[in-house]
């Protein structure tokens, strides 16, 4: 049930989000619109400031790999232009999703949102794997 609420919340965030209006503001609707029944309703109320702060975190990141996917895009115009080849968008895509996924699930290990093993599983490698992509240590 906490998670399911905690979706919930997250969702309407974003929702709110699509509207254009200020993230802070966001955050304190969707509080607001919680059920007062809610189980997590008095934790998020209690750490309302870290709850607009790791919102904003995770805001960012996203931001953050929005950007590299589209520098990666970039990267794979220039290359498909320079060799004359329609996959050269493609490859560069995917290593721009790439470089911003792994900078990503980095960021939120080394903030502690996540954990090494966490994030090797999300990335679909081995610790070992991902500590090598990443430089993180264990």
């Amino acid at each position: 049930k906490p998670l399911e609420e905690y979706s919930w919340f997250v969702d309407r965030v974003r929702v709110l989000q699509k509207d254009k209006r200020e993230l802070e503001e966001c955050v304190d609707t969707a509080l607001k619109e919680l059920p007062d029944d809610s189980l997590i309703k008095p934790f998020l109320l209690a750490n309302k400031a870290e709850v607009k702060r790791m919102c904003i975190t995770e805001y960012n990141e996203k931001r953050t790999l929005d950007q590299k996917i589209e520098e990666g895009i970039e990267i794979g115009l220039e290359k498909g232009r320079a060799e004359g080849r329609a996959e050269g968008k493609a490859e560069g895509k995917a290593e721009g999703k790439a470089e911003g996924i792994f900078e990503t699930l980095g960021n939120l290990v080394e903030k502690g949102y996540l954990t090494l093993k966490q994030a090797a599983e999300e990335a679909n490698m081995t610790i070992s794997e991902f500590e090598a992509k990443t430089g993180l240590k264990e």
